[in-house]
């Protein structure tokens, strides 16, 4: 799959949680971080959030993008893109700019369109 030069899934990663990783607790972070464990928590940060297919967050997130192939049970504030891929698994409303649903991704909740901030 081809992404376009600052897409989200092209950002570097700098903060990671692995999937042998649970972490109970708030995320805070200024750069882009990826989960593919579980945390029982809110994760912001001003960069992307890439929640990959064995991952778990139970807490609202606020970030500028967020790709999800794993499962967010929580609200979801976001400046620019979601992403839905086929295996991803959404419980929560949405303020976001730009919205993307795969075939196949489970999403259940409300969902608020805004402008992109810029």
């Amino acid at each position: 799959m081809f992404r376009k030069k600052g897409d989200a899934a092209s950002a570097p990663v700098e903060t990671m949680i692995s999937k042998e990783c649970e972490l109970l607790g708030s995320i805070a972070a200024k750069g882009s971080l990826r989960i593919d464990g579980k945390v029982a928590g809110d994760v912001t940060t001003d960069g992307d959030v890439l929640v990959g297919e064995g991952g778990l967050i139970e807490g609202d997130i606020k970030a500028q993008n967020v790709i999800l192939a794993g499962t967010v049970r929580g609200n979801l504030k976001i400046n620019g893109k979601l992403e839905l891929y086929p295996t991803a698994h959404l419980t929560g409303d949405v303020k976001v700019a730009v919205l993307n649903i795969s075939d196949g991704a489970f999403f259940h909740g409300t969902c608020e369109m805004e402008k992109i901030q810029a």
